[in-house]
């Protein structure tokens, strides 16, 4: 029961990061593809996170994505997660605001009696602090959610998706972004019910080009690498570290440089 217990809090999913911040998610950053093993409970999630552009591009970002969410059963949940954004450009100063929210659910059955799998839906909302995120456009995400490992010391945590963009019109022209499909695997390794590490192997790849009035824009190609680590203060708190390189960036004909992002943060299940 311990271990089960322990698994509800595990965050198991790295977030798929792009050359900026556009394609920052924080709703994949710290998601649990597991089931709810504390129903009827409150759900909060507070990180603080990390994002440095690598080779010539100038600066990063800090990220506190705040996620409020409710477990209804062991299946179903809901939250909304808000991005609180620092922009931290090189020689200093910057901006501090919101990046757009986003609003999920999530269906997670068992198929078997040690991997359940089931979708997400998310929308994601057209608000933002200008100075943070000028071009406000809603976004649809459908993904698939797959965790192995409630009884073992071996896990999985699998995540396969599109995020579909939206519109957005600014002044008298469409901008669009690419939408991409992504892929994100996490094997890992429960050492006891408290402490767990595992892996990172993420890819993403444009389906559909953007737009910017009549020309078409390519988004960008990206892998990337990392590791994850959990620790288990009790059944219902983990602490939640996690790490991701990009080892690999294209855009059209271009090579994006190799960034890398850092998170750490607390999640707690508070039942009712």
């Amino acid at each position: 029961m311990k271990k089960l217990l322990a698994f509800t809090m595990l965050l198991v999913l790295a977030s798929v990061i792009g050359a900026n911040a556009e394609f920052f998610h924080p709703m994949i950053t710290f998601e649990n593809t597991a089931q709810n093993f504390t129903p009827k409970a409150f759900i909060a999630n507070g990180h603080f996170a990390y994002y440095k552009f690598g080779g010539t591009a100038t600066g990063g970002f800090l990220a506190i994505p705040l996620e409020i969410g409710f477990a209804f059963d062991e299946r179903w949940s809901a939250s909304f997660v808000l991005p609180l954004v620092k922009t931290m450009p090189n020689g200093g100063g910057g901006n501090f605001g919101i990046d757009q929210p986003w609003l999920k659910g999530k269906f997670i059955p068992m198929i078997a009696p040690n991997i359940s799998l089931g979708p997400r839906i998310a929308f994601r909302l057209p608000l933002a602090s200008n100075t943070i995120n000028p071009i406000k456009a809603m976004a649809i995400d459908f993904a698939g959610l797959v965790h192995l490992g409630y009884k073992t010391a071996f896990k999985l945590d699998a995540q396969i998706g599109m995020t579909l963009e939206l519109s957005k019109t600014i002044a008298t022209v469409d901008h669009k972004a690419a939408s991409p499909f992504y892929f994100i695997a996490e094997p890992g390794y429960a050492f006891n019910p408290k402490m767990s590490f595992n892996g990172i192997i993420g890819l993403s790849i444009p389906v559909i080009k953007g737009k910017l009035g009549a020309v078409d824009v390519d988004g960008e190609k990206m892998a990337w690498v990392g590791e994850k680590f959990h620790w288990a203060f009790s059944p219902n708190v983990t602490m939640n570290e996690v790490f991701s390189y990009k080892v690999w960036s294209k855009t059209g004909a271009l090579k994006g440089a190799k960034d890398f992002y850092f998170g750490a943060g607390v999640t707690a299940n508070i039942p009712i």
